[in-house]
């Protein structure tokens, strides 16, 4: 492989299996040939496009792109960019954004999207024929990717889409209680400019830390070594705020994170860590025809429309110990999706 002028990072895809009990840890590693965490390593362009990775990450696990899809900061790093409550490390519960719009509000179209349910132009290049083999057609969008062609993530499309927002609801319900059931006699109106994240998101059914898919990897990820200290980066965010302030420009972005989270299908409720390991040297890159290139897994690939990693679980444990009827529904269901199998694939073909 010729030396390339932008970085090659190794990313590092770990499937959460926060839900499995111990039982369903055993299914997975009995039957799904996991032997620490299912995981693949992939080595990547810098200049990938988030979007254009999505579409590896699906080949990656199995899935076929039916569902939607996500990226989200780390929300320490997400509540620390909007002036939130940041949660201590290595917490995985659920975090309320009490972060501020207005401080929100200056990254978007630098870093997040503007809530939006325009499905036809958050999925572009979604142009798949009924009957096309998904892996091929995916393979092909990250082999030959496109620019970006859709319009909500420029940053023009978000500054109307927050002014629009701002005017037609300059006050929203807020709940100063904070009660997990919604109680509409205890909610007051505040002014949209001063309100928080969480009662931004109940009113406009979003979620705020969704990051721009046109963004590089490069721009938005590094390892940890390469990422600037907090206080430089704190500075660099300000100005670039103050710089986008001024234009309508789509201003080019620098690494806030070394890890991202990716969340597929809300209802199966899918997430993969992306972690960047480090930057590939020339002289390390194996002989191989492209990039992306999965340089190690661990683990079969997982499924859509199974319920999830406890659902792939219970599927595991049906075809292998259940009764003979429950095997050969299960096996048949199986048979119907593109391609799965419960061997192990090769990782230098995967991609």
């Amino acid at each position: 492989m010729q030396t390339l002028s932008v970085p090659v990072y190794q990313l590092h895809l770990s499937l959460r299996t926060d839900g499995l009990d111990a039982d369903g840890r055993e299914i997975l590693r009995r039957y799904g040939h996991v032997e620490k965490e299912l995981s693949r390593d992939i080595l990547v362009r810098g200049d990938m496009m988030l979007h254009t990775l999505h579409y590896a990450i699906q080949r990656a696990f199995g899935w076929t792109n039916s569902h939607l899809h996500a990226y989200r900061l780390p929300e320490r790093i997400f509540q620390k960019m909007t002036g939130g409550t940041v949660p201590e490390e290595g917490d995985p519960g659920p975090v309320r954004h009490d972060g501020s719009f207005a401080e929100w509000k200056g990254y978007c179209g630098l870093y997040f999207r503007f809530p939006s349910t325009d499905y036809e132009d958050l999925y572009w290049d979604d142009d798949d024929s009924e009957g096309q083999d998904p892996e091929t057609w995916m393979r092909q969008k990250y082999l030959r990717p496109s620019p970006y062609r859709g319009q909500s993530e420029h940053r023009k499309f978000i500054r109307h889409a927050l002014e629009d927002f701002v005017l037609r609801f300059p006050e929203i319900p807020s709940d100063p209680l904070v009660s997990p059931e919604k109680n509409r006699e205890r909610m007051v109106q505040v002014p949209v400019a001063r309100s928080i994240l969480h009662d931004i998101e109940n009113f406009h059914e979003g979620n705020a830390n969704e990051l721009l898919e046109r963004l590089p990897v490069m721009d938005v990820m590094v390892p940890a070594e390469e990422l600037d200290g907090e206080d430089e980066l704190r500075d660099e965010l300000a100005v670039l705020k103050k710089i986008q302030a001024r234009t309508d420009s789509d201003l080019p972005t620098f690494p806030v994170t070394s890890s991202l989270i990716y969340v597929y299908d809300y209802g199966d409720g899918w997430t993969v860590e992306i972690t960047a390991v480090r930057r590939v040297t020339p002289e390390e890159l194996p002989e191989i025809p492209h990039l992306p290139f999965c340089a190690s897994l661990d683990g079969i690939q997982v499924m859509d429309d199974v319920g999830g990693i406890c659902g792939f679980a219970d599927f595991l444990r049906t075809i292998h110990e259940g009764t003979a009827k429950d095997i050969a529904e299960s096996r048949e269901w199986a048979e119907n999706l593109w391609n799965w199998s419960e061997s192990l694939k090769d990782a230098r073909s995967l991609l």
